[in-house]
């Protein structure tokens, strides 16, 4: 038989349980929230084993969650990266010879278009007139 004050109501116990980890989380020992809500401190070490066994399995759904949704995102990447057309193969094109001094000159293009067909604008990092 158990000892001590069980309440009568799981809503009871439950509203308890919510009061220990109120004062748990205000740093108060095992002896003063026993004294606060009227009872003893094993009563109080069966509710703080209670909550933070709770408090476990919270974590540990929303760790799985978490998990879930990257392995989602990141298998939605793969099924477009599968997905896309490769361009047909051309052979490689040699550019003309340029001088070191003419290659340092050229800038990004905005509007370019990546070899799969995709259109990327690069920003204008030109720096402004300080005339």
């Amino acid at each position: 038989m158990r000892r001590g004050r069980i309440p009568k109501h799981r809503k009871d116990l439950d509203a308890r349980r919510v009061k220990v980890a109120e004062y748990l989380r205000d740093r108060l020992s095992y002896s003063e929230i026993g004294k606060i809500l009227g009872i003893s401190k094993n009563a109080v070490a069966s509710d703080v084993k209670k909550i933070v066994a709770n408090w476990k399995e919270q974590q540990k759904d929303s760790y799985d969650e978490h998990v879930m949704i990257q392995l989602g995102l990141i298998n939605e990447v793969i099924n477009k990266l599968k997905n896309r057309t490769k361009p047909p193969k051309q052979p490689p094109q040699q550019p003309p010879k340029q001088s070191p001094q003419q290659q340092t000159q050229q800038k990004p293009v905005a509007g370019e278009v990546d070899p799969y067909g995709e259109q990327y604008d690069l920003p204008d990092l030109t720096p402004p007139n300080m005339s």
